[in-house]
């Protein structure tokens, strides 16, 4: 069976590349429109919507941490192996996943709209309006004719998906890329709304999964894994590697720090672009 953080970083990965094909996919959408003139409502918000349903349309892919799960559980003497529950579980956490990517996409339109048409009403000249929306949709990852902003953005695009990446190394050149971009705001943009949201989407998946299967099968014990890199949070740092019953580990989600996030331990674990995961511990025999 596959080492199930593994598993877990292959998804995000691949919701990443997604996320980016469909936000480039919008971009020069956006730009066509803008240079024919087509800047009403109607029209941006169904450009939002066809991306929203090509982000979404297939998240099978998910499937495979809800299998590593029931491997992973099975061996370790929890469970006997996939059951009907476990598949309905895994319809209603697809279904969760998609109307939340769907409803970040469709959070952004409603910004996006509001730059293209306020700038098409005060007479914003087409080619600036075009590069202030591009920026909006693809933020510092925006298509360019710089050759050396070019292959900045494609190391950046690496780091992006490697969990170990020094987060100084990866601020910095994210820094360096949007001052090659002069007048172009950056911040906010659905590239890095949906690169945000794939690691959310996945972790809570995968917590939720487990913090149910782990339930029915009358599980009250959980082990912290992830390990820890640079950047790892103080909270994170003392519980990695820690088996605790789950009073305490409840008990303990009422403290405070800085990046949490949410209201489920099981789901939100150590916050925002936390990569751990509760793992479910059999009682002793």
């Amino acid at each position: 069976m596959a080492e199930h953080s593994g598993v877990l970083d292959l998804n995000i990965t691949q919701l990443i590349s997604t996320g980016a094909e469909v936000t480039k996919s919008l971009e020069q959408k956006l730009a066509e429109m803008i240079n024919a003139g087509q800047t009403g409502r109607p029209a941006i918000i169904e450009a939002y919507k066809n991306t929203a349903d090509a982000m979404t349309q297939d998240l099978t892919g998910l499937s495979s941490i809800i299998n590593n799960t029931v491997l992973n559980q099975t061996a370790a003497g929890i469970g006997d192996g996939f059951v009907p529950e476990d598949s309905s579980t895994q319809g209603i956490l697809i279904e969760d996943a998609r109307g939340t990517l769907r409803e970040n996409i469709m959070n952004h339109a409603e910004i996006v709209t509001g730059v293209i048409v306020a700038g098409a009403v005060t007479g914003l000249a087409t080619d600036q309006l075009e590069s202030i929306t591009r920026g909006a949709v693809s933020g510092i990852m925006m298509s360019t004719s710089d050759p050396t902003t070019t292959r900045l953005q494609t190391r950046l695009q690496r780091m992006a998906t490697d969990p170990n990446k020094d987060p100084t190394v990866f601020s910095n050149l994210r820094k360096s890329i949007a001052s090659r971009l002069p007048g172009i705001a950056t911040a906010g943009s659905l590239s890095d709304t949906l690169r945000g949201a794939a690691e959310s989407v996945v972790m809570r998946f995968d917590g939720a999964f487990t913090a149910n299967r782990a339930k029915r099968n009358s599980i009250t014990r959980y082990r912290y894994v992830g390990g820890t890199v640079t950047n790892t949070r103080p909270w994170c740092q003392d519980l990695d590697g820690q088996t605790l019953d789950e009073d305490t580990i409840n008990s303990m989600w009422t403290e405070s720090w800085q990046g949490k996030s949410g209201s489920n331990a099981f789901v939100d674990r150590g916050g925002y672009n936390c990569r751990h995961f509760w793992e479910p511990v059999a009682e002793d025999l």
